[in-house]
């Protein structure tokens, strides 16, 4: 018997979100770029985000300062600041901001594990189900094969939105008095009009970046090698 498209999402969702890893992969203190919240962050993931963040500093310094891309672009202080300095910068916000999403992700039940090596199996063994569902002639949407970027950006955005959810729900982020139902953001009540849902996902997100802000502006950080 076939599994449906339905069966084989549901199945798809579970892994992402219930997968966890037995024990916690040990992680050599000389591969520890920093520690956010006492989360060690790995080489391998600060590198990951920095060449996520790449593009917007050229654009930053072609755009702002005048200074377009070259041959030693990187390490030019012209401006008074080089880019690899702005790079390592931005890229430390970014994780900041990642790390403490994953972390209340986990605290909520969300996730199991707040690790960029969780994230990186869980890729890893989307990509064997992806792979045996094609040889089944089984359907599934998306791509055949994620790579990191992909699949990041996937897992992201799926857990943002149950957190929104979760949040919501339990009334952690409360609405205001609008004479609306409590329900999650992405279960909306048909009948509401989408200038309604407007203003409620419009609040959803506003409490929630204020949420993400204040533990960004809380967060403990510890630098290691960053060279």
């Amino acid at each position: 018997m076939k599994t449906s498209i339905t069966s084989w999402l549901v199945i798809a969702f579970l892994h992402i979100f219930v997968l966890s890893i037995a024990s916690q992969t040990h992680i050599p203190r000389k591969e520890i770029a920093l520690f956010v919240n006492n989360e060690p962050i790995t080489k391998e993931e600060f590198s990951f985000f920095a060449q996520r963040n790449r593009y917007l500093v050229i654009r930053e310094f072609r755009n702002k300062l005048g200074l377009d891309y070259h041959s030693n672009f990187w390490s030019d202080k012209s401006k008074g600041i080089s880019p690899s300095e702005v790079l390592r910068k931005t890229t430390i916000d970014t994780l900041v901001s990642v790390k403490v999403q994953l972390l209340m992700a986990k605290k909520y039940g969300i996730i199991r594990d707040a690790s960029f090596q969780s994230i990186r199996m869980n890729m890893e063994t989307e990509n064997k189900r992806r792979t045996e569902a094609i040889a089944k002639k089984i359907k599934f949407y998306g791509p055949e094969q994620f790579d990191m970027n992909s699949y990041f950006d996937y897992f992201y955005s799926n857990m943002v939105i149950k957190l929104k959810d979760y949040l919501v729900t339990n009334e952690i982020i409360k609405l205001d008095s609008l004479s609306f139902e409590k329900f999650p953001s992405q279960k909306l009540r048909k009948h509401h009009s989408e200038s309604e849902k407007e203003i409620i996902n419009r609040q959803i997100n506003m409490r929630y970046n204020a949420i993400v802000d204040s533990l960004k502006n809380g967060a403990r950080i510890k630098k290691r090698h960053l060279n």
